[in-house]
């Protein structure tokens, strides 16, 4: 998911802008963590950046769509597959759907702090220098 998400994040950004926002954007998704949860013992993975990847294609797709419906419809499909896999994440223990080890727990807190940092770094992209966009 993350290399797929890298290449089509590449027809909207630069490797070099995307690897920018990455830098700033997974130290302060961690402390984000940490002051949400402070009791967590410790987080592995790449759903926060893949989060934060999800929601930004989805914010490029958008400012490209120009009215066009089909545009419009894939934005409304990428937020709202991610709204449910928040959604549904957020129950997970309730669900018991996934194929973690006993002890390791999804935390959807993660994936939104994620969706906030891509919402940023769209953001952020509209104002940085056009050079570094396609």
């Amino acid at each position: 998911m993350f290399a797929a998400l890298g290449y089509v994040l590449r027809t909207y950004v630069t490797d070099t802008h995307l690897l920018k926002k990455m830098a700033w954007a997974m130290p302060l998704i961690l402390i984000g963590l940490m002051l949400w949860l402070p009791n967590i013992q410790g987080y592995r993975g790449l759903s926060a950046v893949v989060s934060m990847m999800w929601i930004m294609l989805a914010a490029f797709v958008w400012q490209k769509a120009d009215g066009r419906s089909l545009h419009l419809l894939l934005v409304a499909g990428l937020l709202g597959l991610f709204v449910f896999r928040l959604l549904l994440d957020a129950g997970a223990e309730k669900i018991t759907i996934s194929h973690l080890p006993v002890g390791v727990f999804v935390l959807w807190q993660v994936h939104a702090l994620g969706a906030l940092a891509g919402a940023v770094a769209w953001y952020l992209s509209q104002t940085a220098p056009r050079d570094l966009d396609r």
